[in-house]
C-alpha cells in the first residue's frame, strides 16, 4: 500500500494518485516510504532555525548568569526571525489544495458544462475518465453521480 504525503490515506500500490485527495504520487515512489511535502518540509526548517536561535540565546544567558561580566548576552534574532518567517511560509503552503485536487474539480466542471451544452458524449467520457482515475476521492463519486444522470436521461 502506498500512503499519500498529504492526506496520509493508504491506497493501492498501482495508484496514480491518492484517491482521496487527488495528490499524484512521484514514480518509482516505494510504497511505505513517503516524503514530506514542501510545506511540511519548510516548517520543519524553521523549527530548527528558531530552535537554534533560543539555544544561543539561552546558552549566552546562561553564561552570563555563571560568570557575571564574562561575556555577552546575545539574542540571534536573525536566526528567529528567518525560522520564524521559514515556518510561516511552510503553513501557507500546507493550507494550500495538493495539485490533483484542483485538477479533478475542474475537469468535473468542464464536464458539467458540456452536459449542460447539450455535449452529452464529451460529457461522458470526461465523467468516466475522472473516475477511472481517482474512484474513491470525492470527485470519482460526483463523476460517477454525474455518469448515472446522463444514463438516466438519456434513458427517459
Amino acid at each position: 500500500m502506498k500512503k499519500c504525503a498529504y492526506c496520509g490515506r493508504d491506497n493501492p500500490d498501482n495508484a496514480r494518485q491518492c484517491h482521496e485527495c487527488g495528490t499524484a504520487f512521484e514514480n518509482g515512489a516505494k510504497p511505505g516510504k513517503t516524503k514530506r511535502s514542501p510545506g511540511a518540509e519548510k516548517m520543519r526548517c524553521g523549527s530548527v532555525w528558531i530552535a537554534g536561535g533560543v539555544l544561543v540565546a539561552s546558552l549566552t544567558y546562561r553564561t552570563q548568569d555563571i560568570a557575571p561580566g564574562n561575556g555577552t548576552y546575545v539574542v540571534a534574532w536573525g536566526l528567529l526571525v528567518f525560522g520564524a518567517l521559514e515556518f510561516c511560509k511552510g503553513l501557507s503552503m500546507a493550507k494550500a489544495p495538493p495539485p490533483g485536487k484542483n485538477a479533478l474539480n475542474e475537469d468535473l466542471a468542464a464536464a458539467a458544462k458540456l452536459q449542460a451544452a447539450g455535449q452529452l458524449q464529451e460529457a461522458l467520457a470526461l465523467y468516466q475518465k475522472i473516475a477511472a482515475e481517482s474512484p474513491d476521492s470525492a470527485a470519482g463519486r460526483e463523476a460517477r453521480i454525474g455518469m448515472e444522470n446522463l444514463k438516466a436521461n438519456a434513458v427517459g
